[in-house]
């Protein structure tokens, strides 16, 4: 889940209110965001739609999110393309 600190922030969530959001702990959370494990599907797409974007673009490329999502403002020094 390459993207998920980048979606996380942008919605000016912790990971604490993120994890209890999907149902998991911050400790997941933390893992997923530095590339220690990986989500099962399940958990990916409710991460998703806490974070009202999709699954793919939450495992795109790690430095350039593909899109951003409508009403969702880039958080400074982040690059979008």
């Amino acid at each position: 889940m390459k993207n998920l600190r980048y979606y996380r922030k942008a919605r000016n969530m912790s990971q604490d209110e993120l994890a209890r959001a999907v149902g998991i702990s911050r400790y997941s959370i933390l893992d997923y965001e530095n590339s220690r494990i990986s989500p099962t599907i399940e958990i990916g797409q409710k991460i998703a739609e806490v974070l009202n974007v999709s699954l793919f673009n939450l495992i795109g490329s790690a430095s350039n999110p593909t899109l951003t999502p409508a009403g969702l403002e880039v958080p400074q020094g982040e690059k979008t393309a």
